[in-house]
């Protein structure tokens, strides 16, 4: 007798366990889709997003219902994004853009906001790598590399704030690497580059916050599959919800096994 009663509570357990896990992901979900719904309509400009893991980020917000901004400096593929973006239903805009031109940026800026009168999110994803010994690294080739890498994202963040600084809110994300947390042989101007995008996001965070703009640094480990750069991409997502409750400033690492 005892033997089936505890059979009888063993099963009971398991019935509310399973059921109580089942509605807890009905309100993970549900939760997810509000979240989500919360975005809408936002306008994200992503620099760098015509290939890899700035295309990946375009994509991800854009079915999410976000109106996309692609900036590269190669026509064929931030139209290529576009067209992609368009496909899913949102809406996109190309803009040829050479991130390390102040006036490039500027025209970036002034074309988003005369088409969508806002901007809510900053990707800055555009970046290069010049892998070689120091003393065989040109001045033109550092240049090239701290140029595109951090300058760009300097530049780019300085043309967006006005008008998040007007808007009271608005999101930068920053795209660094786990090279700029930890300096390799052979990786000096691109590990330099992306140490000071790290320095470079926590001192406007600290800048800003009181705008409530909030900045931050994804620093992936080696992206070398679209799986990977679809990994990237969720995180970024994540960290332009609203309920996000990361600190303002933050590196966030990613690491794959």
């Amino acid at each position: 007798m005892r033997g089936m009663l505890g059979l009888k509570s063993r099963l009971l357990k398991e019935i509310y366990r399973t059921k109580f896990k089942k509605m807890k992901n009905n309100q993970f979900q549900k939760n997810f889709r509000t979240k989500s719904i919360r975005l809408k309509d936002y306008v994200a400009i992503v620099a760098g997003g015509g290939r890899g893991i700035g295309k990946a980020i375009a994509l991800e917000l854009a079915k999410e219902g976000l109106k996309i901004v692609i900036a590269a400096r190669t026509a064929r593929e931030i139209y290529n994004t576009a067209n992609e973006i368009k496909s899913l239903g949102s809406e996109a805009l190309a803009i040829k853009t050479d991130i390390r031109s102040s006036s490039d940026v500027k025209n970036l800026i002034k074309k988003t906001i005369s088409k969508f009168g806002r901007i809510d999110i900053l990707i800055n994803n555009a970046g290069i790598g010049i892998f070689k010994p120091l003393v065989k690294t040109s001045e033109r080739e550092w240049d090239k590399v701290l140029d595109t890498n951090l300058k760009g994202t300097f530049l780019c963040c300085k043309q967006v704030l006005p008008m998040m600084i007007k808007q009271r809110k608005g999101i930068i994300v920053n795209i660094s690497s786990i090279a700029g947390k930890h300096g390799d042989a052979y990786y000096s101007s691109y590990c330099a580059s992306k140490f000071g995008i790290i320095g470079l996001t926590e001192s406007l965070a600290k800048e800003v916050d009181k705008f409530g703009i909030k900045v931050y640094t994804v620093c992936p480990d080696r992206v070398n599959t679209k799986i990977k750069q679809k990994d990237v991409a969720k995180k970024v997502f994540s960290l332009c919800l609203p309920t996000c409750k990361i600190m303002t400033g933050s590196s966030i690492d990613i690491f794959w096994k």
